[in-house]
């Protein structure tokens, strides 16, 4: 994996954490959310149509984008959910475990190759994520996280986004080979808030508005600039490498995630959760070697 990818997928993770912690604090997480989308979507539109000035959008560009603004939407109202009901550190790194599924994917429809080291990175990630969420490690209670998919709506919300991370990342990688990731991501994200202000509309979602953004005035300006520069940046990697790599690698925000939990929220589990961090690390290293 290139080293110019490998720094920009550490980034990407960096500022998708900061975005989702900024969430996870928010009053309303849907209505905070719509904000930061709206903000990034619209604000950046010359340096968009900049990188699409010399682009031939077609027919399959536009039908790509669509369906993954559909995606999109729903993992944003999956997100706000899983943030609404659980914990920072218990929600995200479910959320973020999709390089197993993507690694299968990418394999089925993609037709990409993965290295036995690229392999053993992503399973070593996924590992991580999964005892992340342990309470102690146990033989007891190595089974808990599956147990949680049954009974807790914060889990249930957190792998529904899951898959739906799994899913449009296949989706935006076909996306990115025909046109500039820039161009791209505005196409995907005009789609996405179009959409998502549509939902919420039908929903009766969308209330106060101003509130809430007088509310996190500065929150919400930030989170619209990670948002931008952290899916930019993906889009940017799948062209230097495999997707799979990418959305591995790109799990380093775990790490990040969790320490968030810790100094602000001050979340338990310590022991656990560093040790399931050192496992993220060691799999995203190999995953950078690969």
């Amino acid at each position: 994996m290139p080293s110019v990818a490998i720094i920009i997928v550490v980034l990407s993770g960096l500022f998708h954490a900061l975005r989702d912690f900024l969430t996870k604090r928010a009053d309303n997480k849907t209505v905070f959310m719509w904000w930061y989308m709206l903000l990034g979507t619209f604000i950046p539109i010359p340096l968009y149509f900049y990188f699409l000035k010399d682009e031939v959008i077609g027919l399959a560009v536009i039908v790509i984008a669509l369906v993954s603004g559909m995606i999109h939407v729903l993992y944003r109202v999956f997100l706000s959910k899983s943030l609404e009901y659980g914990d920072f550190s218990h929600v995200y790194p479910i959320a973020r475990s999709a390089p197993a599924l993507v690694l299968v994917f990418s394999i089925v429809f993609l037709k990409e190759s993965t290295s036995l080291i690229g392999t053993l990175g992503i399973l070593l990630v996924t590992f991580g994520v999964y005892t992340i969420n342990l309470k102690k490690i146990s033989l007891r209670t190595l089974i808990e996280p599956l147990k949680d998919i049954l009974t807790c709506k914060a889990s249930q919300y957190a792998f529904l986004t899951l898959l739906s991370v799994a899913i449009y990342s296949i989706v935006d990688k076909l996306g990115v080979d025909l046109i500039h990731p820039i161009g791209f991501f505005f196409l995907m994200e005009f789609f996405t808030i179009i959409l998502f202000t549509g939902f919420l509309l039908l929903k009766g979602s969308l209330k106060k508005p101003l509130t809430e953004f007088k509310k996190h005035s500065l929150a919400i300006p930030l989170s619209a600039i990670f948002m931008v520069a952290s899916y930019v940046m993906v889009l940017m990697a799948y062209r230097l490498t495999n997707v799979s790599y990418v959305v591995g690698l790109r799990q380093i925000s775990v790490v990040f995630a969790v320490l968030l939990g810790f100094w602000f929220f001050k979340e338990k589990y310590k022991f656990i959760r560093f040790f399931s961090a050192s496992v993220i690390f060691v799999g995203a290293f190999l995953i950078s070697i690969a």
